[in-house]
């Protein structure tokens, strides 16, 4: 017979055989017997090496592994049938049990269907034991060339029936390997059946006892009835027989691992590969290497979380874990863009390579630190490592935790429960580019990755490290810049004020800073709601104390991460009281959420501080947070904007200042930033104050009348700059009433002798809910007369330089350097009498006395008065 007759006799003789099995099994030529109680009457599993049961050396290749199963029967003694009909049989082996179908031949399909495998194909035997047979039934079993989706398949006849036993891998730990027999031949009447295989057929290792002496060899088995099919009866052997000598297996594994970058502080993945070669495997008389057990690796101090990773990012949650498929289309499973990596799993199992996915897992809930919901995680950073094969049907997920130090941010990785599975190299490829997960330290030179490997064999674990190294511009600099300004800068005009603090990638870290406004910058304290300290200091304020929002940028490389991103809960800025030596404050919170991870609310506060010669504010920062929940951040951008309409306004000077802050780095570097400000328009605000000047009390020569001046200014005018009082001729400084003068040390310190104090002032702002008020102080001077210092308390504080002169022969009081303050009046008064300072040379009735008043605003604009001076003349003494 020809090569083709004989391929076309197999091809007949499969058909014969599949119709035939088809009709036996859609025929069922007898009624089944009444349904009973279906299950195992006996079950046992024995291996054998040297054709010796008992203790077993642990990695060897056993001689055979026989299980022994018997249904259990019903009816009268002698005329016994089994208590139901057997639907499906599921095989559960023991934890590390394995075979290696890849180092044996394999049957094609054709000829199996047509029971031509050959010879070498055979792997064991199967007798069963079948209600009319006097003997049992013998087939051998093959080894078959598997379908697609099956890790591996054998097949035997069963009364000229092919019948497959189809074996796969638990997709959950302990891994174990699973065969199955399913939708058998309902009208076979199976009293029981003696499964064999061998470990070692033809001379070629095939099954390999587990490395582990933690559990005896234990086989489940699970089966259900096509009479009650939905309802499983199941039975394992007895814990008889352990694996020994676990401490003589080899173990010899090495790792290698690093950034996908050498490139210092910079986005990074990793790659990550463990090689265990393994001879004993393959070697009948040899015993296996140990299994790796749990692997944790260590990355260097330095190397951490990237945030820009959380951007777009999702997580994998369990029930679309549990959705996963081994070839399954994408989203059926985890998303997508949960995906932080490939991975590759070589064994001498499978010919192949099997593929394998980095999903991130779902986080921990922050506010309470405990898993989420059937999360099996309890910390922040995990992961699941899903291999899948479609072709072999092979679905593995492994845990892998991700411990971040709260204190420096350094990762440690722990992969545990790693299956019994003989591997030759698992390789882990974790995205690079902008967005990777990592970010390399910040400095040159070499870099260590510890890492720790326990052996299933329970010896002591294996340690390493393994070296990389990072380069590129190392030189940790720190120079930020600064860019602030009004959105609409026209002078006197309120509009939304932003400060955007930037620096490179790789810099120094920011840790604090302090803002100082440019002059006239000011604030209007008084129409927002103070938040309360209880709340404020949580974080808590009501949303009528909000001012503005703020915005994070942070992380290493051209694409940092912006928080709070967009949709996700919003960032506020609000005002509240005093704060660290600051009359004022402002409260800080930004949700910090982004992605799937939520590490709840960063709450900062920042002091307002006024200077009290310039008026100008200084916003100060509380040292920056620098770690959540072991995530660094590394500050690209601070952004502030103060945008409550009506809170800020700008100067009424039109003179170019600028904004200035004052930096200093976690490595304790001080730098200074600062951004031109101009405001414009300035033209356009009018400028006219008035001004009213009384001497109170005696009018007669020689006397010492009281002063009260008096000096407002319109709403939306420019504000003072210089103000001018000449008092009439006819008075003059008696400086005989001078008895005390502050000097400029005691004046600047707060601490003038209340001898020195002349006078009061009083200033209201439409800036403040309550007015200033302060002496008025006779200071040391380098000129003729004493200067007149005037220095305000309240809200703020604030000191006022004046001087006294003459002018064309007339006394004056003059404030040559106002601050750019929107003061809506000012009252100047000084007492008369014995305390008195103004002297009348001549009586005040004789005739009408006028006063001058120069103003000068901050716009330029000048403006002069000569008010009537009042006098308590015609009053009845």
């Amino acid at each position: 017979m020809s090569r083709e007759e004989k391929k076309a006799d197999r091809h007949r003789r499969a058909c014969l055989v599949v119709c035939g099995a088809l009709a036996l099994l859609i025929s069922c030529g007898h009624s089944s017997p009444a349904q009973g109680a279906f299950g195992f009457k006996s079950l046992s599993t024995v291996f054998t090496a040297q054709g010796a049961a008992g203790a077993q050396p642990a990695g060897s290749h056993p001689e055979a592994w026989s299980t022994d199963l018997a249904f259990n029967t019903t009816g009268p003694p002698g005329d016994e049938f089994p208590d139901g009909s057997l639907k499906d049989l599921h095989i559960t082996l023991p934890p590390g049990l394995v075979g290696a179908p890849a180092l044996l031949p394999e049957c094609a399909h054709v000829d199996y269907l047509a029971d031509d495998c050959p010879a070498s194909t055979a792997v064991g035997a199967l007798s069963l034991q079948i209600g009319g047979e006097s003997v049992p039934v013998e087939a051998p079993l093959y080894l078959l060339e598997p379908a697609p989706g099956q890790a591996a398949q054998l097949g035997f006849h069963a009364q000229g029936i092919p019948v497959t036993i189809d074996l796969s891998i638990s997709r959950r730990p302990p891994y174990n390997l699973i065969a199955s027999i399913t939708d058998t031949a309902q009208a076979t009447q199976l009293f029981g059946a003696t499964l064999t295989l061998e470990g070692s057929p033809n001379g070629n290792a095939f099954l390999t006892l587990p490395r582990s002496c933690a559990a005896p060899l234990q086989t489940t088995l699970v089966a259900s009835s096509w009479q009650a099919p939905a309802v499983t009866v199941s039975a394992a052997t007895p814990e008889s027989q352990p694996v020994v000598a676990c401490g003589g297996l080899s173990y010899s594994p090495f790792l290698e691992a690093g950034p996908t970058t050498s490139q210092a502080a910079a986005p990074s993945g990793l790659d990550l590969t463990l090689s265990a070669p393994d001879q004993g495997i393959a070697s009948p008389s040899g015993r296996a290497n140990a299994d790796t057990e749990r692997a944790v690796l260590e990355l260097p101090v330095g190397m951490t979380v990237n945030p820009p990773v959380a951007a777009g990012l999702a997580a994998c949650d369990p029930v679309q874990l549990a959705a996963e498929t081994p070839g399954g289309a994408p989203g059926d499973g985890c998303s997508q863009a949960s995906k932080l990596g490939t991975a590759e799993v070589r064994t001498p199992l499978f010919a192949k390579p099997l593929a394998g996915t980095i999903y991130l897992a779902t986080p921990d809930d922050p506010a309470t630190g405990a898993p989420a919901a059937e999360n099996p995680f309890d910390s922040l950073l995990a992961l699941h490592l899903v291999i899948a094969d479609a072709d072999r049907g092979v679905l593995l997920t492994l845990p892998i935790e991700i411990a971040a130090d709260p204190g420096s941010g350094r990762l440690t990785a722990t992969l545990d429960q790693i299956p019994q599975l003989p591997l030759s190299r698992l390789e882990l490829h974790f995205n690079s580019g902008p967005h990777a997960p990592l970010t390399t330290p910040g400095g040159c030179g070499s870099q260590a990755i510890a890492y720790t490997l326990t052996p299933s064999s329970g010896n002591a674990p294996l340690q390493g490290v393994d070296t990389f190294a990072t380069d590129g511009d190392c030189a940790r600099r720190f120079a930020p810049t600064l860019a602030a300004g009004a959105t609409n800068p026209a002078a006197g005009r309120s509009s939304p004020f932003v400060f955007d603090l930037s620096q490179a990638s790789g810099e120094e870290n920011l840790s604090r800073l302090s803002l100082t406004l440019p002059p006239g910058l000011s604030a209007d304290f008084g129409a927002v709601p103070i938040c309360p300290e209880v709340l404020a200091s949580a974080g808590g304020c009501p949303a009528d104390s909000r001012v503005g929002f703020a915005r994070i940028a942070a992380g290493s490389g051209a694409t940092p991460l912006w928080v709070p991103e967009a949709g996700r809960a919003p960032s506020a800025v609000y005002l509240a009281g005093p704060f660290a030596g600051g009359p004022f404050s402002l409260v800080v919170v930004v949700p910090a959420q982004a992605g799937p991870f939520d590490l709840g609310t960063v709450v900062t506060r920042a002091a307002i501080a006024v200077d009290p010669e310039t008026a100008q504010a200084r916003i100060r920062l509380d040292p920056l947070p620098q770690i959540l929940a072991g995530v660094p951040i590394e500050y690209r951008v601070l952004r502030l904007v103060l945008d409550r309409p009506g809170f800020i306004r700008n100067p009424t000077s039109c003179v170019a200042t600028a904004v200035h802050a004052s930096l200093t780095s976690t490595a304790g570097t001080a730098v200074g930033a600062s951004d031109r400000f101009q405001a414009g328009d300035c033209a356009g605000l009018g400028f006219r104050p008035t001004a009213a000047v009384r001497l109170l009390g005696p009018t007669g020569r020689g006397s010492h009348p009281p002063l009260r001046a008096t000096i407002r200014t319109r709403p939306g005018d420019a504000n003072l700059r210089r103000a001018a009082v000449t008092l009439p001729g006819t008075e003059l400084l008696d400086s005989r009433r001078i008895k005390k003068i502050c000097s400029r040390a005691e004046f600047a310190a707060g601490r003038c002798p209340a001898g020195a104090a002349y006078g009061r002032v009083e200033a209201w702002t439409p800036v403040l809910d309550e007015p200033l008020s302060g002496g008025v102080f006779l200071r040391e001077s380098d000129d003729r007369l004493p200067d007149l210092a005037v220095a305000l308390h309240g809200e703020v504080d604030l000191r006022l330089n004046g001087r006294i002169d003459s002018s064309h022969g007339q006394l004056r009081i003059v404030f040559p350097s106002l601050p750019d303050v929107p003061f809506s009046k000012v009252v100047l008064t000084m007492p008369g009498g014995s305390r008195g300072l103004l002297a009348n040379t001549g009586g005040l009735c004789t005739r009408r006395w006028r006063t001058g008043g120069s103003f000068d605003g901050q716009n330029g604009k000048r403006h002069k008065i000569h008010p009537v001076v009042k006098t308590d003349c015609g009053k009845r003494r």
